[in-house]
């Protein structure tokens, strides 16, 4: 009785089934998945300062829509009192 399996092909033992190649192809799979996860971490990460950027850009847009909202609205009520007093 073997102590451990092997799979035999023509009295040659196949290489799938060697301690090497098992190692490689672990090492392989870790490559790959550390591989996976770094590149979802560099895209998370661009989406992440994206989008903080994207806020900041809207609140200094924000800004600065009030500001000249503000600007025209007393332009326009100075210039109604102004209108005004001319009558």
């Amino acid at each position: 009785m073997k102590a451990r399996e092997e799979n035999t092909f023509g009295n040659n033992i196949v290489a799938a089934n060697l301690f090497p190649h098992k190692i490689l192809k672990m090492a392989a799979r870790l490559v790959a998945v550390v591989a996976k996860l770094a590149v979802g971490i560099i895209l998370w990460a661009g989406c992440f300062i994206l989008s903080v950027v994207a806020g900041i850009a809207e609140s200094v847009i924000q800004f600065f829509v009030g500001c000249i909202i503000i600007l025209v609205s007393v332009a326009a009520f100075f210039g109604l009192i102004l209108w005004l007093f001319t009558l």
